[in-house]
């Protein structure tokens, strides 16, 4: 076998100097696992991949020479394995790199197991093994090659194509012909290529050749019909049809598509995607980074070495002022300056690459890769600057500071295509013109379905080999086949399920009326009405609908609703609405319709209404939802398994986020009532004892799973009407504390009796009333858990859940009676807690309540809302301290008290 960046024939291994390239043809010799560690870690290698297949050759070479020495299997194990440990040293944070070596490890080590091998044995095999994984590259870049050359065909629709790249994805830093040239050799090959464009690139300390110097190379090498252009030209060529598609590598991608590759990447993407030319990744899927759901630009700046050089440069013939480049506030501590890592202070210096080579003729660009003049390098700790050195002869400062970061994220929404062994997992259509996003300033023509490429969907049903057990979500996908549902599509969409037939009648989906009642946070509501019945469909969105795309969700609530709202019909039917329907490639719910004269709970206090049996619902619904799903009830393995089941509800981060984090610092989308609360707020986000609380009632929301917990219950998720009470829209369902849902409920309330000052039909006999039924409410509550609870240890086993079981808590003693009272005074506590939180949050938070909202005086609107923050934060503040919590009676009594008070007396305390 032969290949460009090495030559492996007959037990013997060299390989290419890519240090010397552009101006001879070099191979170094690797005969023992040393050589290989140098020319990894000098640089004779120029990418992961490839150091791989040296380390495994290299020391395949290295152990031939012991196959008749080392008799026994554990005599080549020991040896292997150390000289493995040995060269994982070359590349030591490489994931890619490791995972290979520990790959190699295992082979050795499953083959020393064998009873009859012998050490002659485990190296033949070790060796085809290092050979294997030399083959397994060749074949997965030629294959990269031909996937990608097939589908530029097809996406441009021509005859002969112009390719532009940028960074070198060859031969020297892949085997075979590389990932994105490979793809334009593969073009040439089949006769499509017209012209290739390879970017300049200027990478810091990463080599001593730059990368526009290697791709002119290979360009000429191969015999490609190309150009060497700056990429500030690159932009202009796509404005005058002089570039047909993009195809460049990536360093890493993530679950979503965002990829990362040299700087220069994210810039020609843009321009692609504003010039409508098609812009693809060719990459290896080990590249792909499945624990990362994307990429964020500033965290991979840090990981990926940028730093500031401050240069100078000498006059014509000044050898006495040798130029110079420092780097300074440089933060990543130890460098790889390739001779080995250095700690600072460090200093290390570079001089001429040599000779000057003979010019290279690119078709109609004629250039001279001429070696830099002498160069001295200095890395210089962030607390040790460089010295301004005096003025130049030629009438200007020799120094000069540049920035130049190394790498760059481009976003998904910028990628068509990303191109692999195993095929091309696309985001645009395969064909046909591009189109580009509302939010890049298109027509938005393009569905949302373009918004990330679903890299493990992809890989699930392409490649070969699992995937982990334990893979990221790509951030804002759109599952295959999801299309958003508007008003004049959804009902011909329903209209095709038989479940929706038996209800709606074998309709025309134009005699269905459509309404959309949504409250344009998240979803899409539609109740779809016909003669024979009517029906309400719920849609979820990618992304925050209040917000837009910028803010993208998982549309796996769906999913998570669906099964919630299942489960809490099979133990409360008469308080949930009965699911007909799940479309889980349109995460679409169609449910029973709620009829007139039920109404959103909200909506009636604010109108003044008097519903006297809505507390004792919603209280019974709680107390056997979260009994029934707790380990009260459930034994211990049940109860694992369904914490694992309902722990991924994406939904979560979003309530750790604005529930708990935002509302307590100056984040970009809270808002309040300003200048009224101007102040307020200010107190309360320096409130140490306040934030302090939050923090405490945040980690117990993210650590304490006690019960499947409906997740945003609120007097919006209720509706209502005399003797008939519905609980919805529990999509952020999920085990949780149980007070999370106790509290939201409790503090909606509150928030509601503190709003009626701002409502005509609701006066204070009405607010009195309120905290009637929320008394009620949490009454109902504790007797309706505590009843399940001893009818639990009643039962013919008389065993109950895994929690206080009948051994050390024997049932109808004083002990477990004890043990009872100490349980709900805790889950009172964090009741009182979690109610805080969620009033404060309502005020100053993202998602405000209509209650208060809708109260159209400014002045009046503050006054309430003031003394529903004081109240807040005397509840979140005594629910942690380990003090005093108010009992439900007094904190109501609280309440009332504070309602009454004079607004001069409505004062913010001061935090400790």
């Amino acid at each position: 076998m032969s290949a460009e960046f090495l030559k492996y024939e007959a037990g013997v291994l060299k390989v290419l100097d890519q240090q010397k390239v552009t101006q001879e043809l070099k191979y170094v010799e690797v005969h023992h696992a040393e050589d290989a560690w140098t020319a990894i870690r000098q640089m004779h290698v120029g990418s992961m991949h490839l150091a791989a297949i040296v380390a495994a050759l290299g020391l395949a070479v290295d152990v031939k020479r012991h196959k008749d020495n080392f008799k026994h299997a554990s005599q080549s194990e020991k040896y292997l394995l150390q000289k493995l440990e040995y060269l994982r040293t070359a590349l030591p944070n490489t994931v890619y790199y490791s995972s290979v070596i520990d790959e190699l490890r295992s082979g050795v080590e499953a083959a020393a197991k064998d009873g009859s091998a012998t050490g002659k044995h485990v190296i033949v095999l070790f060796r085809a093994a290092a050979e294997k994984l030399w083959s397994s590259e060749m074949d997965a870049i030629d294959k990269i090659g031909k996937h990608g050359a097939h589908k530029l065909v097809e996406q441009t629709g021509k005859v002969k194509i112009k390719v532009l790249t940028i960074c070198n994805q060859g031969t020297l830093t892949t085997a075979g012909h590389g990932t994105a040239l490979g793809v334009v050799r593969e073009l040439q090959r089949i006769g499509y290529l017209e012209h290739v464009y390879a970017c300049e690139t200027r990478p810091i300390n990463q080599s001593k050749l730059s990368l526009r110097e290697i791709s002119a190379f290979e360009i000429v090498y191969k015999g490609l019909p190309g150009s060497l252009i700056t990429e500030s030209a690159a932009a202009y060529l796509m404005a005058t049809k002089h570039v047909d598609c993009v195809v460049v590598g990536a360093d890493r991608i993530a679950a979503n598509g965002d990829m990362c590759n040299d700087l220069g990447t994210y810039s020609l993407a843009i321009s692609a995607m504003y010039h409508k030319v098609p812009f693809f990744c060719a990459a290896r899927t080990t590249v792909v980074d499945l624990h990362s759901s994307s990429f964020s630009r500033s965290g991979t700046e840090d990981a990926l070495r940028t730093g500031t050089l401050s240069t100078s440069f000498s006059s014509a013939g000044d050898q006495s002022a040798a130029d110079t480049v420092t780097r300074r506030r440089f933060s990543m501590g130890p460098f790889d300056t390739g001779a080995g890592v250095k700690t600072p202070p460090y200093r290390c210096h570079r001089s001429s690459l040599g000779s000057e080579p003979a010019p290279l003729d690119l078709g109609s660009l004629s250039l001279s890769l001429s070696p830099p003049p002498p160069l001295s390098i200095s890395l210089s700790p962030s607390d040790s600057p460089a010295k301004t050195p005096p003025p130049s002869r030629r009438g200007g400062r020799r120094n000069t500071v540049i920035t130049h970061p190394l790498v760059d994220v481009t976003p998904c929404s910028l990628v068509t295509g990303i191109i692999t062994e195993v095929g091309v997992a696309s985001r645009f259509p395969s064909s046909g013109p591009l189109t580009r996003p509302a939010a890049a300033g298109g027509s938005g023509s393009s569905s949302l379905t373009d918004n990330v490429i679903d890299i493990p969907a992809f890989l699930r049903d392409n490649a070969e080999e699992k995937l982990p057990e334990t893979v990221a979500t790509p951030k804002g996908a759109v599952r295959s086949g999801y299309t958003p549902l508007k008003e004049e599509s959804i009902a011909a969409h329903v209209m095709k399920l038989s479940a929706i037939k038996a209800v709606l009648g074998d309709k025309d989906p134009r005699q269905i009326c459509v309404t959309e009642v949504g409250d344009g946070n998240l979803n899409y509501v539609y109740i779809l009405k016909s003669s024979a019945g009517t029906v309400v469909a719920k849609q979820a969105l990618p992304y925050v609908r209040c917000v837009g795309e910028s803010w993208p969700l998982s549309l796996d609530r769906a999913e998570y609703e669906a099964a919630a709202l299942r489960a809490q019909y099979a133990v409360c039917p008469y308080l949930v609405p009965k699911t007909l329907h799940f479309d889980r490639s349109h995460a679409l719910i169609v449910m029973q319709f709620i009829p007139p004269p039920h109404k959103i709970l909200r909506k009636c206090f604010m109108a003044g209404e008097r519903i006297s049996t809505f507390a004792k619902d919603v209280g019974t619904f709680l107390g056997r939802m979260l009994f029934e799903s707790s380990a009260l009830r459930l034994d211990g393995a049940a109860f694992r398994s369904r914490v694992a089941d309902w722990s991924r509800n994406s939904l979560c981060g979003l309530t750790e986020q604005v529930v708990f984090t935002d509302p307590y610092h100056d984040a970009p989308l809270n808002r309040h009532t300003s200048p009224q609360l101007d102040e307020f707020v200010g107190l309360l986000r320096r409130d140490a004892q306040l934030v302090r609380g939050a923090a405490v009632l945040k980690s117990k929301f993210m650590s304490c799973a006690q019960a499947l917990v409906h997740g945003d219950l609120h007097t919006g998720s209720v509706m209502a009407c005399e003797g008939s009470t519905f609980v919805i829209d529990p999509e952020f369902a999920f085990y949780g504390p149980m007070g999370f849902d106790l509290g939201a409920f409790l503090g909606n309330l509150l928030l509601a009796y503190y709003s009626t000052p701002g409502h005509e039909r609701a006066g204070e006999s009405y607010g009195r009333w309120l905290l009637h039924q929320a008394e009620e409410f949490y009454s109902t509550f504790c007797d309706v858990f505590l009843t399940l609870w001893r009818e639990s240890e009643a039962s013919p086993t008389g065993s109950g859940g895994e929690l206080y079981s009948a051994g050390p808590f024997p049932r109808g003693s004083a002990m477990l009676e004890t043990a009872r009272e100490v349980y709900m005074e805790e889950l009172w506590r964090d009741t009182v807690g979690f109610a805080g939180v969620k009033m404060i949050r309502r005020i100053v938070g993202l998602a405000h309540v209509a209650d208060l909202d809708e109260i159209a005086d400014a002045e009046l609107r503050s006054e309430c809302e003031k003394r529903c923050l004081l109240l807040a934060r005397r509840m979140v503040v005594s629910s942690y301290r380990g003090g005093e919590v108010p009992t439900l009676g007094e904190l109501l009594e609280e309440a009332h008290v504070l309602y009454q008070k004079p607004m001069a007396g409505v004062t913010w305390p001061v935090g400790k």
